[in-house]
């Protein structure tokens, strides 16, 4: 096989394989950052560093999801506290 037909299949790979689901995972960052987690993380499942890269995002979702309950938790022990305390 002629070595100019390999490089061709292997950029062509690439090109499909990798290049074309940035766009999701792009855009999963952004929401992610403009704290909207309403979002479904498309790459998951992947055996690739996209894949990885998915797993990472959708750990800092949980963890967000995470930092919100607590913090409206907070809230409502704050105001329990509040109330306590003006009686």
């Amino acid at each position: 096989m002629n070595k100019h037909v390999v490089i061709q299949n292997a950029l062509a790979f690439v090109s499909k394989h990798i290049f074309v689901r940035k766009p999701h995972t792009l855009f999963e960052k952004y929401a992610l950052s403009a704290d909207d987690l309403a979002f479904t993380i498309q790459e998951l499942g992947r055996g690739d560093e996209i894949g990885e890269m998915a797993v990472a995002l959708e750990g800092f979702k949980e963890n967000k999801r995470e930092i919100y309950r607590l913090n409206d938790q907070q809230k409502r022990l704050n105001s329990k506290m509040r109330m306590r305390s003006a009686r």
